[in-house]
């Protein structure tokens, strides 16, 4: 069912991966997209979704139909995540928390007050603010479209409430923080511009349920 929704350069793409868990998982991650469009696009069938090929560290960008609607993917071992906005910049992160925080990680990409915050914490809460922290991070680094282009150590962030603290215009960012599974932990950035975003978090009914055949037929 998932595969019906992809272009011919898409099902090729899914090809290639070597191990059947990422085959799976891109394969998930595209026919999310395309149904989450859809949803926000009655009008408009998964399958006519076209995407503009992204520029090195750019956004991806909706090719046709000509839509306001702009996304942002990302996936890891065991979700799929899709943003979708209504013309306003926006990135989605999405990781599994890891067994053990790593330090490389830490030095090289967190500021000293984020170092700070996870010396503090306890064991298992250390693992689930890192995962937190990355997402925002590489949330922020989609929405602008920087990619790995963006100097992280420089970008801090702070957790109650979610929010850009170092490094930029907190004021023009929204956070969405998100623990989408036990083991998991997701972040979604949109561009606020010091204004108030409405914002929905769920889940689209699995591929081949009344419901998705619904979605997919709209």
């Amino acid at each position: 069912a998932a595969i019906a929704l992809l272009l011919p350069d898409e099902r090729e793409r899914v090809a290639r991966f070597h191990f059947e868990r990422d085959r799976r998982l891109h394969l998930c991650a595209r026919a999310l997209l395309r149904r989450s469009l859809s949803a926000c696009a009655s009008d408009v069938a998964p399958t006519a979704w076209r995407f503009a090929a992204a520029r090195e560290n750019g956004r991806p960008e909706i090719a046709a139909p000509d839509s306001p609607l702009r996304y942002s993917v990302s996936h890891t071992q065991g979700l799929a995540l899709v943003a979708v906005t209504l013309a306003r910049d926006v990135g989605a992160d999405a990781e599994r928390i890891p067994a053990e925080v790593p330090a490389d990680v830490v030095e090289r990409a967190f500021t000293e007050a984020e170092r700070a915050a996870l010396d503090a914490a306890a064991a298992r809460g250390r693992a689930e603010r890192f995962a937190t922290i990355w997402t925002m991070k590489e949330a922020y680094a989609k929405a602008l479209g920087l990619g790995l282009a963006l100097d992280l150590e420089r970008i801090g962030f702070d957790l109650s409430p979610p929010r850009l603290a170092a490094g930029g215009d907190g004021r023009s960012w929204h956070f969405e923080c998100m623990a989408p599974t036990p083991e998991h932990r997701a972040a979604v950035c949109a561009h606020a511009d010091g204004g108030v975003l409405r914002v929905s978090v769920g889940s689209l009914p699995a591929l081949g349920s009344p419901a998705a055949q619904a979605v997919r037929g709209s």
